[in-house]
């Protein structure tokens, strides 16, 4: 706030937010008075014909303003201290005695000063100013910095400070110099404060130090160094070789011309530099190469990261590098084996990569991508858009799917541009695949599969041959011809003069030329215009060149040069009928875009035969040369590859086969075409896909080789036949119709809504991505369905058939069996068959309804429902829940949280466990087989049980009814438990164990037992030796440690070839009656032996 008056001195402003060192600059135009500090605040105040006034500052400082009237010549001199302020106009101001700040303004000023004026300030922006020493000469004067204004000293007391514009000096004697023929060969220092300012060095060699604030510092000419210090800060270096130093704070570096040194250190914090001229260096003081990582910014900028919180923005490229160890690296070798990763925005970004090894992630968006050098990393997942990879074949670079598998792309061409489509609205575009020669190259996908560049090329389509020859990224098949009379202006010299070899074609050379126009034309999407104007591109222009030992042609290019093509004096000659007609369809090649047989990075791939003329125009070999400028098979298939297949010819409905005396590349404009290998006499392999390579019996190393067979890039074709053998036919993008025939065929329809007759054999027909029809025919096939849409047709008798499925699936009339694949949470049902049913890693529900079915959950928490009939179920891995509904069904446990449902009278039902299991009391289960090696137990349910044991030590529990105890191999322990149950120990030292169910029962509840196959033997010696467990049944009983002892509790008679053993549990023959408990079958011993052989446990 501004505040003024007048009192008995005059005119006063009082500046409430204004300190006397905020000051930059007072000027007084046309009655109106502006106050700016270095903020840029100002006030504007109106006053008439101001010749002084008073202003007083918040810091309490008062300060006497003068004003002069303006006009050359006009000298304002005071002996006081004071501030003076000039005009718009040219001013003439001496100062006079004492300290005085004189503020020239616009115009032309010039300021003088004598010797015993004091320390005085001059500020001018504007204007060409000049400082007049009335009494001083150069000799009298010395230059320094004195805090950010340039200091002349002219004697021992008095000075001239210098802040703005002031360029020329005048002396004592007459002479004059400029301020930069002051300051040669100095070293100016200059030095901020702690606020936010502009320091403007000279042409010296400065040393400006910002100090605290957000400064800026203009070195402009000299060698500079500029010090930002704290805060964000803006460094120009200008002219010179400068030293920038940023300081703390997010700062902007500029250096200008000449070969700068940027300085930075750890904790100096985000900075950017932007220099595009010279050598520069940059110079990382406490960091070594392994603190340092990169990335990249929205704007494509490449970022030096040296610390978490630190960075350096390259707007522009830097030549030399300088870490912690002194060593001067280069930019390349700075940057090799680095990697920078950039992400990109979910809109249309595009990116151009650096020198290190990007990571690009494009992101939402249809964006185009080239990582340049380095080894790239190219990352995309679902919903990405369609993106473009533009151009960037050096390195080994990777394509990474993140979430796509590789069953779920589908791959095409538009010309040489390879599409990878991996969902309905998802794309990636690679440029130029075609002309690509670099095999460092691998596609990533989520299901861990892995392709290289040899293996994309096999799946693509793209072949030895196509990628020999190809050498164009062009894929514009309208080309126009001309057969210029003069030489195209693109090819005079500077004086508009044609070159001295130059010359038109014959009239024989041109017809014979558009000949072969005409030619590749017939099978190709090329076109051949005529045209009077040589200077367009896409444009073949035909010459002679006298000083040509052959001919020769352009590639196709962005220069009006690309794809013509000259003649030499051997070829000048009419060449209908002659050698020299096999040079004009390899000339035009090379303006296609074809290079020669013996370039490509496959050349090694050919047979000595087809680096022939009989199979490319491309070869330097003659061997089976056409001479009506026709292409040969290679060629045709290298030019459809690129410009496309002329799509009015082969229109109709044809059908193509192989021969038994060399390969076959067809091509086909339309229709619906058919592969037909009905009559081989070996097993076919038909891939009808673009590129693809079919044979009879077994594939060559070479397409030229009998019974092989390529379908040319952009050529479609429909339907496969195959023959009595077992057939491979694989489908394309079209909805193909595959027919097997005899023989155990696979076919594989691929991505349309596909047809497939297995025909005879036991076949696998699998229709791809397509809502498919699969008629198996007879014998035992298998379908695999991955679409709702897919029918499956199986007649009665025609084989035991399995359907893999990827989708919820219930099977149809006549199928039998069942597998679901992948991991998704699917459900699987049978039918009236005798079904099996197989789940996944998924949690599946699976229906067996009627028939003997068998169903295995895998892995999972699944539940498995037999439906009627004599099931198996077996739940896998996982908690599963088992229904075996009506019929005696088998069940499989393996884990102790399985939950088994039986209703009463559903049959007679068997577990089989892997776990300690116990038959529910509440279901109808009666049977329990105990499975493996492990130590595990099986408890009874009281339906009269029959429980096996396997080769562990088991604990086998009856409960009520008569149960049936097999231990099975294995020390076990066998309690029947109530009623009379039937023991049998199998291998091992069993133990019959007798609890005590009812205290007042002479048994203790137990029933009448016996044991099929006891084992008489000392229990110390012999570890087949049986034992039986009676503690818990005597009362009373005192073990003295001799067979006395137990005489009144247990005996023993023989029956036949029996033992029977009875107890009296209180010894005393009056509560408790001797009753027999078990019998020992075909066991003759006595109670004394088994005593004696400890194999009575009391």
């Amino acid at each position: 706030m501004v505040t003024y008056g007048n009192d008995q001195n005059g005119l006063w402003l009082k500046f409430d937010n204004f300190t006397s060192n905020d000051i930059r600059q007072i000027e007084y135009i046309n009655n109106v008075l502006y106050v700016t500090n270095y903020s840029g605040t100002y006030y504007s105040l109106n006053f008439n014909s101001l010749a002084k006034a008073r202003m007083i500052f918040s810091d309490g400082v008062e300060k006497q303003v003068l004003f002069t009237s303006g006009g050359n010549g006009l000298n304002i001199s005071t002996a006081n201290s004071e501030w003076i302020v000039g005009t718009n106009s040219a001013d003439q101001i001496s100062s006079g005695a004492g300290n005085d700040r004189l503020f020239g303004g616009v115009g032309d000023d010039i300021y003088q000063f004598s010797k015993g004026d004091g320390i005085d300030k001059v500020t001018d922006y504007s204007g060409n100013n000049t400082i007049q020493f009335m009494a001083s000469n150069l000799a009298d004067l010395s230059i320094q910095g004195n805090g950010s204004n340039l200091e002349v000293k002219y004697s021992d007391t008095d000075a001239v400070l210098i802040e703005g514009n002031v360029s020329n000096f005048k002396f004592l004697d007459g002479t004059t110099a400029t301020l930069d023929q002051l300051l040669t060969n100095k070293t100016i220092t200059l030095t901020g404060t702690k606020g936010n300012e502009t320091i403007n060095g000279f042409a010296s060699n400065d040393i400006i130090n910002g100090l605290e604030g957000n400064d800026t510092l203009n070195g402009n000419a000299g060698n500079d160094t500029l010090n930002g210090g704290a805060g964000d800060d803006r460094l120009y270096g200008g002219t010179g070789n400068d030293l920038a130093v940023g300081g703390t704070g997010k700062d902007w570096l500029a250096s200008g011309s000449g070969d700068d040194t940027y300085q930075f250190s750890k904790g100096d914090g985000n900075d950017t530099i932007n220099d595009y001229s010279g050598k520069n260096t940059i110079q990382i003081t406490d960091v070594s190469a392994k603190d340092i990582t990169f990335t990249t910014n929205a704007n494509n900028e490449l970022v030096i990261n040296y610390s978490a919180t630190d960075s350096i923005t390259l707007k522009a490229y830097i030549n030399n590098y300088i870490l912690s160890d002194g060593v001067v690296q280069t930019y390349q070798q700075f940057l090799t084996g680095k990697t920078a990763t950039w992400n990109g925005t979910d809109n249309a970004d595009n990116f151009s990569g650096t020198l290190p090894n990007d990571v690009i992630t494009g992101g939402k968006g249809n964006d185009t991508l080239n990582g340049r050098e380095g080894d790239d990393t190219y990352r995309f997942s679902l919903g990405d858009g369609i993106d473009t990879i533009n151009g960037d074949y050096s390195g080994n670079n990777t394509i990474v799917f993140t979430d796509v598998k590789s069953t779920d792309v589908q791959y095409s061409f538009d010309k040489t541009t390879l599409n990878i489509q991996y969902s309905d609205s998802d794309i990636v575009k690679l440029t130029g695949y075609l002309a690509n020669n670099n095999k460092n190259f691998s596609i990533q996908f989520a299901d861990g599969v892995t392709i290289d560049r040899a293996q994309l090329d096999t799946t693509v389509g793209v072949n030895y041959w196509v990628r020999a020859l190809v050498a164009t990224t062009n894929s514009n098949p309208d080309f126009k011809y001309i057969f210029p009379s003069t030489a195209p202006d693109y090819l005079l010299d500077a004086n508009g003069q044609a070159p001295a070899w130059w010359s038109p074609f014959s009239q024989a050379q041109q017809d014979f030329m558009t000949q072969v126009y005409q030619k590749a034309s017939e099978f190709s999407a090329l076109t051949f215009t005529l045209t009077d104007n040589a200077s367009q591109l896409n444009t073949v222009a035909a010459y002679r060149n006298s000083t040509a030992a052959t001919a020769y042609a352009q590639y196709p290019s962005g220069a009006f040069v690309g794809s013509d093509v000259a003649f030499g004096p051997d070829f000048w000659f009419d060449p209908a009928g002659t050698w020299v007609t096999a040079s004009y369809p390899h000339e035009l090649g090379h303006a296609l875009g074809l290079r020669h047989t013996f370039e490509g990075s496959t050349i090694d791939s050919f047979s000595k035969e087809e680096d022939t003329r009989k199979w490319s125009v491309m070869s330097y070999d003659r061997t089976g040369m056409s001479y009506d400028g026709s292409f040969a098979p290679f060629d045709v298939a290298a030019l459809q590859a690129i410009y496309g297949v002329n799509s009015s010819a082969r229109a109709g409905n044809d059908s193509y086969v192989f021969d038994s005396t060399k390969g076959v590349l067809i091509w086909d404009g339309a229709g619906v075409d058919t592969i037909n290998a009905s009559n081989a006499t070996q097993a076919a392999t038909i891939d009808l896909n673009q590129g693809g390579w079919s044979y009879i019996g077994e594939k060559s190393p070479h397409i030229s080789s009998a019974n092989q067979l390529s379908i040319n890039l952009g050529t479609q074709i429909e339907n496969a036949i195959g023959g009595a053998y077992d057939d491979i036919l694989v489908g394309n993008n079209l909805s193909n119709r595959l027919e097997g025939g005899v023989g155990n065929d696979t076919l594989k329809g691929n991505w349309g809504d596909d047809v497939l007759l297995g025909g005879a054999g036991n076949d696998t027909l699998d229709g791809g991505k397509g809502a498919d029809s699969l008629i198996g025919g007879t014998g035992d096939d298998t379908y695999y369905v991955d679409n709702v849409g897919d029918n499956i047709v199986e007649n009665v008798a025609e084989g035991n058939d399995k359907v893999i499925s990827d989708i919820n699936y219930t099977l149809g009339d006549n199928l039998e069996n069942l597998t679901l694949n992948g991991a998704d949470n699917l459900n699987g049902n049978g039918n009236a068959l005798n079904n099996v049913i197989i789940g996944n890693a998924g949690n599946n529900i699976l229906n067996g309804y009627a028939g003997n079915d068998t169903l295995n959950g895998g892995e999972g928490n699944d539940t498995l429902d037999g439906g009627v009939g004599n099931d198996s179920l077996n739940g896998g891995i996982g908690i599963d829940t088992l229904i075996g509904g009506l019929g005696d069904d088998i069940y499989y446990v393996d884990n102790v949280n399985d939950v088994i449902i039986e209703k009463i009278n559903e049959g007679f039902e068997t577990v089989n466990s892997t776990v300690s299991y116990a038959l529910d009391s509440g279901n109808a289960l009666n049977n329990l087989n105990l499975l493996g090696t492990d130590n595990i137990d099986g408890t009874g349910n009281g339906n009269g049980n029959t429980i096996v044991g396997n080769s562990g030590n088991n604990i086998l529990s009856g409960g009520t009814n008569n149960d049936v105890l097999n231990g099975g191999a294995g020390n076990d322990i066998l309690n029947g438990g109530k009623d009379n149950d039937t023991l049998i120990g199998g291998l091992g030292s069993d133990t019959a164990l007798y609890k005590l169910l009812n205290t007042n029962d002479v048994t203790g509840g137990n029933g009448a037992d016996v044991w099929k196959d006891f084992k008489v033997g000392n229990t110390l010696t012999d570890s087949e030796a049986d034992k039986i467990d009676i503690s818990e049944l005597l009362i009373n009983y005192a073990n003295g440690g001799t067979v006395n002892s137990i005489f009144s509790y247990l005996s023993l008679d023989l029956n036949g070839n029996n033992s029977i053993l009875s107890i009296d549990r209180d010894g005393a023959g009056t509560v408790y009656n001797s009753t027999s408990f078990l019998t020992l079958n075909n066991v003759n011993t006595t109670l004394n032996t088994l005593w004696d052989n400890h194999q009575i446990l009391v």
